[in-house]
């Protein structure tokens, strides 16, 4: 029988800071959904990757429906057929826009690198969310199985046992605190150090 992971802590910090770094990638891909939609073009949720592969037979694509070319026996490259067919105001534009930041290394490495942390949703680009459980995932700390899961509840017992301590009068526990002065090695394991009882009132 396979263990069923438990979720112990979530960073919730370190989540939010992924989130927000990727909100300016998520601006810069929305804005090129914006300019496709613009030219009457219908977008599909994995269609942010084909456009940052090959702009020009994406938007080819797009326009002839899947549809091919031939001329004789010849089959027409989607690029080829580009420069043939009529293409909507504003086509060439994005394409060379496209093609510009596919050059540019810092578009490169900042933008177009992550276009696969992305979708879209009825034109709305979204984190995509297998991408999302990664960084849940990442910033998250589980128990893999029945021995960890024995040791985190011993563990819980001996915080509960350490807060209790820590009300009565006399010495309190800490993360300074030398254990030596409450518990020593025998040959059976820990002990109580006898001496400790001096440490509280």
């Amino acid at each position: 029988m396979n263990f069923e992971k438990i979720l112990i802590e979530k960073n919730e910090g370190a989540i939010n800071g992924e989130l927000h770094q990727l909100q300016a990638k998520k601006e810069y891909f929305q804005n090129y959904v914006n300019k496709v939609v613009a030219l009457g073009i219908s977008l599909e949720e994995n269609d942010l990757a084909l456009m940052f592969e090959n702009p020009k037979a994406y938007i080819t694509e797009k326009l002839t429906a899947g549809e091919n070319m031939q001329v004789g026996n010849l089959k027409l490259n989607k690029e080829k057929l580009f420069d043939l067919i009529e293409k909507p105001a504003g086509t060439t534009e994005l394409i060379e826009s496209v093609e510009k930041d596919l050059q540019d290394k810092g578009a490169r490495e900042f933008n177009i690198w992550h276009v696969e942390c992305f979708k879209i949703i009825k034109n709305l680009v979204v984190v995509n969310p297998e991408h999302l459980d990664h960084i849940n995932t990442r910033f998250s700390l589980f128990i893999e199985n029945e021995n960890q899961k024995q040791a985190f509840e011993k563990l819980q017992g001996i915080t509960k046992l350490i807060n209790e301590i820590n009300k009565l009068d006399g010495k309190k526990v800490s993360s300074d605190t030398d254990l030596d002065d409450l518990i020593k090695k025998s040959d059976n394991g820990f002990v109580v150090n006898a001496k400790a009882i001096q440490f509280f009132k």
